[in-house]
């Protein structure tokens, strides 16, 4: 429709923020349809010179990521982000003492929720001049905390 109307249109994915231009160009309409692929935004519009460029997205990815926040909401509800950091860090002392550094703060590579009352982490560490990375999961509740497939590297 704005192509119609003489508009150059580009596309950038929503989420990635790649353009995906060529690929909606390459694309038929109607498996852009079936494929279920939805303008989220708008990036930009200049109406005196006839472009706009689109933020858009599939709707599976719209509802995976939805689904994954849906989680975390419980998760965070059920054991809180704080008591499972507290218990990796304890965890971590016991087993390797008091020159065992996590960087939950700078160091934080990645978290995520596995399920309603497990978490997932990937954090920097320092332990005795030597700087890796730690991978565990932690499982509630915060009265009876859990930590499982650990591993440093």
């Amino acid at each position: 429709m704005l192509k119609e109307q003489g508009y150059t249109v580009t596309y950038l994915h929503a989420v990635s923020k790649e353009d995906f231009t060529s690929f909606f160009e390459m694309t038929p309409d109607e498996e852009v349809i079936e494929n279920k692929w939805l303008v989220t935004g708008i990036v930009y519009q200049d109406a005196a010179n006839k472009k706009i460029q689109l933020y858009v997205n599939a709707q599976e990815n719209i509802d995976r990521l939805d689904n994954e926040a849906k989680l975390l909401q419980t998760l965070e509800n059920n054991f809180p982000e704080s008591d499972a950091i507290g218990t990796l860090t304890l965890y971590c002392k016991e087993k390797y003492g008091s020159s065992f550094k996590l960087h939950t703060i700078i160091g934080m590579l990645g978290k995520r929720a596995v399920d309603e009352n497990t978490w997932f982490f990937k954090i920097e560490y320092t332990y005795l001049g030597f700087d890796g990375v730690c991978e565990a999961k932690v499982s509630g509740p915060s009265s009876n905390p859990t930590v499982y497939d650990f591993i440093i590297y």
